[in-house]
């Protein structure tokens, strides 16, 4: 049966070389099976155009070959949901950040800066950014996707450990716990970098001079980042829903509404100096920067707000968090 022969090469050419012989041997025994039923049935041999349309019912060769393999996932069920939770922030901020400026630089402040006067440098701004970031979080998530899949391949995980993939309820919630941690720590990785390196008191070439609070909460910024990656790290290495867990989590959600407080009592917080802009429009473009400070330092204390209440709520409600071993990570 040549028909029947390249189908089955066909296949053959979709499977890994060390595992060919024994799908295929399978394969065509199934077939072969199925071909004999239906010559039975008939009471004739099967015509060509007959095979034909069994192999098709059967599926492309591709599609056959894809069913005797194991099913692979860059970034699997699991893990997806804080993939793309942490992709839609990180590209969210970067094409608010390029139309904010894409507003400012070809519009009030057009000409300070000639590089960034054009809509186009926004643009590829933007799309770079977003690329980058899309980037760098899919390899973060597929190797630790990679990490778990073959821990499960190879065996080396106990039932008994919190830390193995077990089958029990809590097992889903834990490592979609450390997926989002993991996310969290990127970021906040990411934001202490650009805060430490990236963080002037003024831009005189942009005419924007930052106010003196910034310099003030340099460092205390940079501690509640380092706080902050501190327990997501805690919470990628051994995920937990223990008291103390909680409790540092709520002092870091803390120390971040009193930095937002500080910040919020210290208004204005950008000047605009550039001699090349009129002074009717400078003052414009000063306070069009600080109403949008306002609104973002606000949105973000309405998050802190409601996570530290959360939080709160979990670690001094009527039932303790940790009255369970899966709880307690032990």
């Amino acid at each position: 049966m040549q028909v029947l022969d390249r189908y089955l090469d066909a296949v053959r050419g979709y499977l890994p070389r060390d595992q060919r012989a024994d799908i295929v041997a399978e394969l065509a025994e199934d077939l072969r099976s199925e071909i004999e039923e239906r010559q039975a049935a008939l009471g004739r041999p099967l015509a060509e155009d007959e095979l034909r349309a069994l192999l098709k019912r059967r599926g492309h060769p591709m599609s056959v070959a894809e069913r005797y393999l194991p099913s692979r996932h860059l970034i699997g069920p699991a893990m997806l949901p804080a993939y793309l939770r942490t992709v839609r922030i990180a590209v969210g901020v970067i094409l608010v950040l390029a139309l904010a400026g894409s507003l400012v630089f070809t519009g009030p402040a057009r000409g300070a800066v000639p590089v960034l006067s054009g809509a186009w440098i926004w643009f590829w701004l933007a799309l770079g950014g977003s690329l980058a970031y899309v980037g760098l979080f899919t390899l973060i998530f597929g190797l630790v996707e990679r990490h778990y899949r073959r821990a499960e391949e190879t065996g080396r995980w106990d039932p008994r450990d919190p830390e193995g993939l077990t089958a029990d309820v809590d097992a889903s919630a834990r490592l979609s716990q450390r997926a989002h941690a993991v996310a969290d720590v990127v970021t906040d990785l990411l934001l202490l970098v650009l805060w430490l390196r990236v963080h002037p008191v003024a831009m005189p070439e942009m005419g924007i001079v930052l106010t003196p609070v910034w310099l003030a909460l340099h460092w205390p910024v940079a501690l509640y980042l380092a706080a902050s990656i501190g327990v997501e790290l805690a919470d990628a290495l051994r995920p937990s829903s223990s008291r103390g867990r909680l409790l540092a989590h709520l002092w870091v959600d803390g120390l971040a509404l009193v930095l937002i407080g500080v910040l919020l009592a210290a208004a204005p917080w950008v000047r605009v100096t550039a001699p090349s802009i009129p002074a009717e429009t400078a003052r414009m473009l000063g306070r069009w920067m600080n109403s949008a400070c306002l609104l973002g330092l606000l949105s973000i204390g309405v998050y802190y707000l409601v996570r530290f209440v959360r939080q709160a709520l979990r670690a001094f409600g009527g039932s303790s968090p940790a009255t369970t071993p899966q709880a307690t990570g032990q």
